[in-house]
């Protein structure tokens, strides 16, 4: 996956919510109800090139005035299960967010059958 790309997710699982809803193309979440949401995630890494850390987290693309929160391997380690969590408070909808690459170089997946997972856990 290369730097600043969105990771991609091809199975939804379980999903409950009206208010949340996935583009598997872009791989963009949006949150339709104003609220608190805690979301976690992970991803199985294999490499970054020559970097010598992968980073991954969550950007707020519109709607609400969010800092991205990053989540970041300890050097020199590429080769993980890379997880973080963050609590989104939404107050403009819809809210658009998603997991990507800030590594500064192209990752690979590990060889598990998932690569990554992600929960979104409405609050209030």
């Amino acid at each position: 996956m290369a730097n600043n790309v969105n990771v991609l997710f091809d199975t939804v699982i379980n999903s409950p919510s009206a208010n949340i809803t996935y583009n598997a193309g872009t791989g963009t979440f949006f949150v339709q109800q104003p609220g608190n949401y805690l979301i976690s995630w992970w991803v199985n890494t294999d490499g970054a090139g020559a970097e010598t850390t992968v980073n991954f987290g969550i950007r707020v693309l519109s709607g609400s005035v969010f800092p991205s929160v990053f989540a970041s391997s300890p050097s020199p380690v590429t080769t993980l299960q890379l997880n973080g969590s963050v609590l989104l408070t939404v107050t403009g909808t819809p809210t658009t967010f998603s997991l990507f690459n800030n590594s500064g170089a192209t990752v690979s997946y590990g060889t598990s059958d998932v690569q990554a997972n992600l929960v979104i856990i409405g609050l209030t």
